[in-house]
């Protein structure tokens, strides 16, 4: 475990602000879209973000029955949301 992923303070070192070598690897908070990171190798990174999930008395929500358009084109490389797809390990108690 230690040697995939390193120790509990290496891996909390990546999560404090402030904790860098320069200012500008802090923590950056990804508004529901796409986004492009230009990584040191000089490979581009396409990430898709999005906090929404279905109504469950939290906080970005959409009703059920209201679509709520994931705009995840091919280009993508990662997605990150707030809960998994539609049918994808998304069962609850009550469904």
């Amino acid at each position: 475990m230690t040697r995939e992923y390193g120790s509990f303070g290496e891996a909390r070192r990546l999560f404090d602000i402030g904790n860098h070598d320069d200012g500008d690897n802090d923590i950056v908070f990804l508004d529901e879209g796409v986004h492009h990171f230009d990584l040191q190798n000089g490979a581009r990174l396409t990430v898709y973000a999005s906090p929404f999930t279905l109504e469950a008395d939290w906080g970005f929500q959409y009703r059920r029955g209201e679509d709520h358009e994931f705009a995840i084109g091919d280009e993508v490389d990662v997605v990150i949301t707030h809960g998994p797809p539609k049918d994808v390990l998304d069962l609850t108690a009550s469904r």
